[in-house]
């Protein structure tokens, strides 16, 4: 039922998950205090930027520089677009960061 897999080199850091298709995992020790550091600058900083590693596309579309915005104090705002065409015309709705 269970699987395991190697942090890193570190012999005595196991990852145990339930199953392959899941993307939860438990680690049998804690994370040590540089480690914990580590991962909080890699999610403040990088994590937002292009690609983002958010669920934010999948709700509002591409949204670039996510992080550079949120410290330019930028709010995400939502604008109905008009579409014209041939066959019909339609209103789609888009977001975008402004001041």
């Amino acid at each position: 039922m269970y699987e395991s897999a190697n942090v890193s080199d570190d012999a005595d850091r196991t990852a145990f998950r339930a199953s392959r298709e899941t993307i939860q995992t438990l680690l049998r020790t804690r994370l040590k205090v540089l480690e914990k550091y580590k991962w909080i600058r890699e999610s403040l900083t990088s994590f937002p930027q292009p690609p983002n590693r958010t669920n934010h596309n999948a709700i509002y579309g591409p949204v670039a520089d996510l992080f550079d915005s949120a410290k330019a104090n930028k709010v995400l705002v939502q604008a109905e677009m008009q579409i014209s065409s041939f066959i019909a015309t339609s209103r789609k709705k888009t977001y975008s960061l402004i001041k």
